[in-house]
């Protein structure tokens, strides 16, 4: 059996153990730039750090056995008591706050963490951690607002884009028409009149071999005139300036018939559908893009437009009964000819979309979705 003096002398160095465990993990939480106390189920203090006790300006070692209320302030003691009482029932409690520091110069952001000391089931008081998190709030503060600059300069730039569509599609379609009216007043007047020349000097020819070549002559200026006419309607089809969209697009269905062999169906819902002028040009090239994209890849001889007021949005929908889009990605890359990238960036700039639904072997369909303009006197007929 070990002798009293051994026990007391192990016991006693136990002690030291312990008491110089208890000075490190002081000297620990005192380094700590976060408040740190320890309180009993009936408020007293047990324990607080260096920074503890500096913000609320109380002797370290007069803490110990104060009354939280008489640590923190009975304004503060109320703000808190709800959190308090939480806490002491098992909840821990989380909050932030801007508090002043009691000489009343400094103002922090803090981050409370209130976690209760449960023993057996019971509460026998709660640790409070409490974290001046002003720097992490400056720059959250930062980013968020650097984040609001680049939102708003991403508007400003998408705003700017938008208006360069609407000032590049009304600057080409006047260019266009120019150059249709040039190919009509000009060079198509040129064949009418060469034409009718052609058709004079044909009576006065005698010889039967001439009179076949000025025939063949003939031939070919109606052609030419016929060519003419076509490239001035692709150019700038007058039904669309007259008559507006819905008409504009059954033209281009006949025509689509006529020149590619591609039966075209186009339906309107009959509802008004107000357009600006920029948004009709756009469309309309749009659908002339997609059902040439039938002709060339769908390989189907079926297409069918459909014109609908969706709840303030036009929608056009271009569906063909083909062998649909195998690679969709590589489609909107413009790797296969389609075009749908620039269709896709020109609907987008006027605030609208497009979206693809295509199966291979069964069809595509292609929805484009524009704002209808909302002010009675539109600039465009639908």
């Amino acid at each position: 059996m070990l002798g009293s003096d051994v026990i007391s002398d192990r016991l006693q160095a136990v002690e030291q153990q312990l008491n110089q465990r208890e000075r490190d993990l002081q000297s620990i939480l005192d380094h700590m730039p976060s408040m740190i106390g320890c309180w009993d189920a009936s408020l007293h203090n047990r324990f607080g750090n260096h920074a503890y006790h500096s913000w609320f300006g109380v002797d370290p070692n007069k803490m110990p056995g104060m009354h939280i209320r008489d640590v923190i302030g009975e304004e503060r003691y109320r703000l808190n008591l709800p959190f308090i009482q939480a806490v002491l029932k098992g909840e821990p409690q989380v909050f932030e706050r801007d508090i002043p520091s009691p000489d009343g110069k400094l103002m922090r952001h803090s981050l409370a963490h209130y976690i209760p000391e449960i023993v057996a089931g019971e509460v026998k008081g709660f640790y409070v951690l409490v974290s001046d998190v002003t720097e992490l709030k400056t720059s959250e503060a930062a980013v968020n607002l650097a984040h609001e600059h680049l939102e708003q300069r991403v508007a400003e730039r998408t705003q700017q884009l938008s208006q360069l569509t609407v000032d590049a599609t009304l600057a080409e379609e006047k260019e266009r028409q120019a150059i249709a009216r040039d190919l009509h007043d000009d060079l198509g007047q040129l064949l009418h009149v060469a034409k009718i020349r052609l058709d004079q000097l044909t009576k006065k020819i005698a010889c039967k071999e001439t009179a076949e070549q000025v025939q063949q002559i003939d031939e070919l200026l109606a052609a030419a005139s016929e060519r003419v006419r076509f490239l001035t309607a692709q150019l700038s089809p007058p039904v669309l300036e007259t008559l507006g969209l819905v008409p504009a697009l059954a033209w281009l269905g006949e025509e689509m018939q006529r020149v590619y062999g591609l039966a075209v169906v186009v339906k309107d819902d009959g509802l008004p559908k107000p357009l600006d002028t920029a948004q009709t040009i756009i469309l309309y090239r749009a659908a002339r893009e997609l059902l040439i994209n039938v002709f060339k890849h769908a390989k189907s001889p079926f297409a069918k437009v459909e014109t609908m007021n969706d709840d303030g949005y036009l929608m056009l929908r271009v569906t063909d009964e083909g062998v649909g889009i195998v690679d969709l990605e590589a489609a909107m890359a413009g790797a296969n000819g389609f075009g749908l990238t620039s269709v896709r960036e020109r609907i987008n700039y006027l605030d609208g979309t497009m979206d693809i639904e295509a199966v291979p072997n069964d069809g595509t369909v292609v929805i484009l979705r524009l704002p209808l303009v909302k002010t009675a006197n539109a600039g465009s007929k639908a």
